[in-house]
């Protein structure tokens, strides 16, 4: 499977369904297949941990937040090069917040976006963030770091309507 074909037939579907129904487990899995466009890029003769840096580069928090949602929800401690269990990732499974279409603050009950039904949040940092946002993030990130492998992917048909995201 290239790249292009894991994002389009696994990638895009799966943040597809999140976006339609933005529940824990959609979040998770979103996080999870987003997370590894990288080792799907990396087959071309590319070291793994140069494609997760090109994207982080473009992508930069975001692409923290769906790696360590994507590892809290494999194991509670990311694996170190050997293997073994060693640093604890900052998100811990479970600790995500839904919210609603109209974000938290909005008295009007007015969708923040003319395609939301909600989200999930994850504080990062003493920030907040959506994850639906930091997935569309690294694709876009995916996306513009690696054209030549993407370029007949359904990735570049993305709207999102989070301003200047894609």
């Amino acid at each position: 499977m290239t790249a292009s074909e894991y994002v389009d037939e696994v990638v895009l579907p799966a943040v597809w369904a999140f976006q339609a129904a933005p529940t824990r487990a959609n979040a998770y899995l979103a996080c999870m297949v987003t997370h590894h466009v990288a080792d799907h890029l990396a087959v071309r003769n590319r070291n793994h941990a140069e494609c997760r840096k090109r994207i982080r580069d473009v992508a930069g928090i975001h692409a923290d937040v769906v790696r360590d949602v994507c590892d809290a929800t494999k194991h509670p401690k990311r694996p170190d090069s050997k293997g073994r269990h060693g640093e604890e990732v900052k998100y811990r499974l479970g600790d995500d917040v839904e919210r609603p279409p109209s974000g938290f603050d909005d008295p009007t009950g007015q969708p923040l976006r003319f395609d939301d039904y909600g989200g999930r949040i994850v504080s990062y940092d003493d920030l907040d963030y959506d994850i639906l946002d930091a997935c569309m993030y690294v694709l876009k990130a995916a996306r513009d770091a690696f054209k030549d492998e993407l370029a007949h992917s359904e990735i570049n048909n993305l709207h999102y309507s989070t301003p200047g995201l894609l």
